[in-house]
C-alpha cells in the first residue's frame, strides 16, 4: 500500500485552499463606502457580518471569523482527509497506519506518522517486524514509499515440521528435497538420489554386501586375522565379510577418509545423530559427540602369527589385536537416526543395550562373535565400548547388521517399484502408493494387448472378414480382489472403412441410405440399400420430384427391382437461356441486340440451343456486321462469326492492341520518354483476352531542363542536389553546400 499520493494530495489541497498565514494573521478588506455605518468582512467577493464564521468550499477545515472594523482571521485549522476534518496536532488511525495533522509556517498538511502491516489473523506489526505463517517467515518492509509484506524465508511442511530450502530427507523408501520454485517451497521426490555418509575419519566392519559406495574415493579397505584357542562361536546367520572359523577370525574393515573434491559428493548429506551406538576410531580422534573406548583380544600366539593387510582402524596389531572404538550414549535406541539407506552396513551395539539403534529405512538384526580364550587369557576393555562380555576367558562382541528395506511394490517379475513411481505392466500403468502402512499398486490407466499393441480401456476396434466385421472393446473386469483388462467381443456387424457398424445401424453415402443387415442362414452381415435419391450437381433429389435448372425442367425417376435401385434424371420440359436470365420454349423466335435466333432441340433430344439466323457484334450501343473492322482509341477490332457446334455466334476479337499515353498510341515494346522517365508498352495475350500496360523502365529527376539519373548529383549556384527515390516518388534533395 502506497501513501505518497495521499500525502501529496493533502499538501496540494492546503496550498490551494488556505491563505498564506502567519501564526497570528489578520486580514483587512475595507469596502468602499456602501457598508457604512457598519463595515463587514469581504472574501472572494462575498460579505460577512461581524461575528459570522465561514469556510471556503475547497478548504472546509479552515474556519474564518469576521471581527470589528472589517477584519477577519482563521479561528480553526485542520486537515481534510477522506471527507473528515482533523484538527492541527491531532492524530488518527486507519488500519495499521497512524496519521497526524501538522502546521508548519504557512501550511497545514497531514502526514504518515507510523505505518504497519496487517496480519491475516488481525492485528498490526510495525516495519521490520517478522512473523511465522506456516513454514514461511514474513517481514513488514517499507519499499521506497510503499509498505509490503515480504517472504524472507520459506520451507516445506512435512509431518508437522518445517524443512528448510535445499534440505533432504527420506521416509524410509523415497528421498525428498525441499526446493524453492518461484519463491515458494515445493516438496519434490527424487529418484535414485544417493545419500552421503557423515564426513570425517572413522571405520566400520565390512558386511558381505561390501563397503558403502556413496563416494568410492573416500573409502578404503583392510583386514586383521588373529587366532584363538580353537573354539570360536558365531551367530547364525553371520553376515560379516572376512573369514570366521573356530580357529581364527579375519575381520574386514571399511575405512572412511576425506576428500577435497566437493563436486563428487552427493547432495543429501547425513550426520552422526544422537543415539546409542558405536563405530571404529580412525586417525586418533572420534567424531564430535563420541567418546573413546578400547577392547583387545589376547591372541593365541602359539598357533600362528597374526596377519594385517590394507588400511586399518586405530588399534594394536603387533603382539595382540586391539581395537579403538567411538561410542555415544546421548539418545534412545528407539529414536530413529538417518544414515544412507541404499546399502547394507554394520554398527556396534552400545554397551548395556539389548537392542540396536533404530535407523530410518533400515531393518536390523543382532549378531555376535565369541573369541575363544582360556582362563588365563588377558582380554582388555576400557572406556566407553560396544556391548562386549568377558566370561571364562571368552570375549563376546555384539554388533548390528542393517539391511535395506524392500521399498515399494513388487511387480510380477519380482522387481520392486519405488513408492510414487509409475510403471507399465502388460499395458496397465500402475502407481506404487503407500496406504495404511502397506505398499500397493494403484491402477492409473488400463489397456489390453492386441497384436503387440496396447489398446486403451474403453477403446473400440474391429476385426474384419470381408464385409463382415466384429467389434471388440477393452474392458475392466473384476475377479475378486484382482482387477484385470480383457478383450470383449461384440456382435457381428458391417464393415464401414475402419469402423464396425452394428446390425440395424444406417449409413449415408452419396445419395444412398444403407442399413447393416444380418443373414440368419449364413450368419453373415452386409449393407443393403434401403433408400436412394437421384444425384444432381452437389445435391440429392427424391424420387418423382421435379426441379428447374437453366430453363429446363427435370424429374427424378427411380426403378426398384429386387432390392436394386436404378435412378434416372429425365428432362420433361425444354427451353433456351439467352444468357441474360431469360427463358424461351423450343421453337420460339428470340431477338436480341444485334441478333435474331430460334430456340431449337437437337435430334437426339440431348442439347437445347439458340440457333442464330441473323447476327452481328454489339459494340457501344451499335451493331457491327460480321467481318467488319473498326478502331477504338489505340486498338483495332473485328466482328467474327464463330461455330459453337450448336450454332453460330458473333464475337468481337481484338486484332491489334496498343498502349495509350497522353493521347498517343504506342505499339508493343515501344519505349518513350516523358519528363525524364522512360516507359515501355507491354501487351499480353491470354485465351480470351488481350491486356496492355505501361511499364516504367528508367527513372530520373528533372532539373532545369536536364534529366538527372537516380543517385546522381548536380551542382548549381554552390548547392549540390542529388536525385533520390523515396518509396515510389522521385525527389531532388539538396545534398551539400
Amino acid at each position: 500500500m502506497c501513501y505518497v499520493l495521499i500525502f501529496v494530495f493533502a499538501i496540494i489541497t492546503v496550498i490551494h485552499s488556505a491563505p498564506k498565514l502567519a501564526t497570528k494573521t489578520t486580514f483587512w478588506d475595507i469596502p468602499t463606502g456602501h457598508c457604512d455605518p457598519v463595515c463587514s468582512c469581504q472574501m472572494d467577493g462575498l460579505y460577512y457580518s461581524e461575528g459570522e464564521q465561514w469556510a471556503k468550499p475547497e478548504d472546509p477545515c479552515t474556519i474564518y471569523k469576521c471581527f470589528k472594523n472589517g477584519f477577519y482571521e482563521p479561528v480553526q485549522k485542520g486537515c481534510w482527509y477522506k471527507e473528515q476534518c482533523h484538527m492541527v496536532n491531532s492524530t488518527w488511525s486507519e488500519g495499521c497506519h497512524t496519521f497526524s495533522c501538522t502546521e508548519n509556517a504557512d501550511f497545514v498538511y497531514y502526514k504518515l506518522k507510523e505505518a504497519g502491516c496487517s496480519l491475516a489473523t488481525g492485528g498490526c506489526l510495525p516495519v521490520g517486524a517478522r512473523w511465522d505463517d506456516g513454514c514461511d517467515v514474513l517481514e513488514c518492509q517499507l519499499d521506497g514509499e510503499c509498505l509490503k509484506t515480504k517472504k524472507v524465508r520459506t520451507g516445506c511442511a512435512v509431518q508437522g515440521t518445517c524443512k528448510r530450502i535445499d534440505s533432504y530427507w527420506h521416509d524410509g523408501c523415497t528421498v525428498y528435497m525441499c526446493a524453492n520454485e518461484s519463491n515458494s517451497a515445493v516438496t519434490r521426490s527424487l529418484a535414485n538420489e544417493l545419500m552421503q555418509w557423515p564426513d570425517g575419519n572413522y571405520a566400520i566392519l565390512k558386511p558381505q554386501s561390501g563397503c558403502p559406495s556413496d563416494v568410492p574415493q573416500v573409502w578404503s579397505e583392510g583386514s586383521r586375522k588373529h587366532y584363538s584357542a580353537g573354539r570360536n562361536i558365531f551367530s547364525k546367520p553371520l553376515t560379516l565379510a572376512g573369514n570366521y572359523t573356530e580357529e581364527f577370525m579375519r575381520h574386514d574393515f571399511c575405512i572412511h577418509g576425506t576428500t577435497s573434491n566437493s563436486a563428487m559428493l552427493p547432495r543429501y548429506k547425513t550426520y552422526w545423530e544422537q543415539g546409542s551406538y558405536c563405530i571404529l576410531r580412525r586417525n586418533g580422534i572420534c567424531p564430535r559427540g563420541f567418546s573413546d573406548g578400547y577392547i583387545s583380544f589376547d591372541d593365541n600366539k602359539a598357533k600362528s602369527k597374526s596377519v594385517s593387510t590394507g588400511v586399518l582402524p586405530d588399534g594394536d596389531f603387533m603382539t595382540k589385536t586391539g581395537l579403538y572404538f567411538c561410542c555415544r550414549k546421548d539418545g534412545s535406541v528407539l529414536n530413529e537416526i538417518v544414515l544412507p539407506k541404499d546399502e547394507n552396513f554394520v554398527l556396534f551395539m552400545q554397551n548395556g543395550e539389548t537392542e540396536c539403534q533404530t535407523v530410518r529405512g533400515m531393518s536390523h538384526s543382532v549378531e555376535f562373535v565369541t573369541f575363544d580364550g582360556t582362563a588365563k587369557s588377558k582380554h582388555e576393555k576400557r572406556g566407553l565400548t560396544p556391548s562386549a562380555k568377558i566370561i571364562d576367558g571368552d570375549l563376546t562382541l555384539n554388533f548390528c547388521h542393517y539391511k535395506t528395506m524392500e521399498c515399494g511394490c513388487s511387480d510380477p517379475s519380482g522387481e520392486f517399484v519405488a513408492v510414487n513411481t509409475e510403471k507399465e505392466i502388460n499395458c496397465v500403468i500402475k502407481k506404487c502408493i503407500s496406504e495404511m502402512g502397506m505398499k500397493i499398486f494403484k491402477i492409473v490407466s488400463g489397456g489390453c494387448l492386441v497384436n503387440g499393441k496396447c489398446q486403451p480401456e474403453g477403446s473400440r476396434w474391429s476385426v474384419n472378414h470381408g464385409e463382415t466385421c466384429r467389434s471388440q472393446t477393452c474392458e475392466r473386469v473384476f475377479a475378486g480382489p484382482v482387477t484385470m483388462f480383457e478383450v470383449k467381443d461384440g456382435f457381428p456387424g458391417c464393415r464401414d472403412g475402419a469402423v464396425c457398424k452394428n446390425v440395424g445401424e444406417e449409413i449415408y453415402r452419396g445419395c444412398y441410405t444403407s442399413r447393416c443387415t444380418s443373414d440368419p442362414v449364413t450368419n453373415t452381415t452386409a449393407f443393403k440399400v434401403i433408400k436412394a435419391d437421384c444425384p444432381w450437381l452437389d445435391s440429392c433429389k427424391a424420387p418423382n420430384t421435379t426441379w428447374e435448372y437453366n430453363c429446363m425442367t427435370y424429374r427424378c425417376d427411380m426403378n426398384v427391382n429386387g432390392g436394386h435401385y436404378q435412378w434416372n434424371v429425365l428432362p420433361i420440359k425444354y427451353g433456351c437461356n439467352d444468357g441474360n436470365g431469360n427463358c424461351y420454349e423450343v421453337g420460339t423466335n428470340v431477338s436480341g441486340q444485334c441478333f435474331d435466333a430460334v430456340c431449337r432441340l437437337s435430334e437426339n433430344k440431348t442439347v437445347v440451343y439458340l440457333d442464330v439466323t441473323k447476327g452481328g457484334c454489339a459494340w457501344k450501343d451499335t451493331c457491327k456486321t460480321v467481318n467488319a473492322t473498326w478502331k477504338d482509341g489505340c486498338h483495332d477490332f473485328k466482328c467474327e462469326w464463330i461455330d459453337t457446334k450448336t450454332g453460330f455466334t458473333a464475337i468481337v476479337n481484338a486484332t491489334d492492341v496498343s498502349c495509350e499515353w497522353n493521347n498517343t498510341c504506342y505499339k508493343q515494346d515501344d519505349v518513350w520518354s516523358d519528363r525524364c522517365i522512360d516507359y515501355k508498352c507491354i501487351v499480353t495475350r491470354e485465351a480470351d483476352a488481350v491486356n496492355w500496360s505501361v511499364q516504367t523502365v528508367r527513372l530520373a529527376c528533372s532539373f532545369k531542363g536536364k534529366c538527372l539519373a537516380v543517385g546522381k548529383e548536380i551542382t548549381k549556384n554552390c548547392v549540390t542536389y542529388k536525385c533520390n527515390l523515396k518509396g515510389d516518388q522521385l525527389r531532388l534533395d539538396p545534398n551539400k553546400q
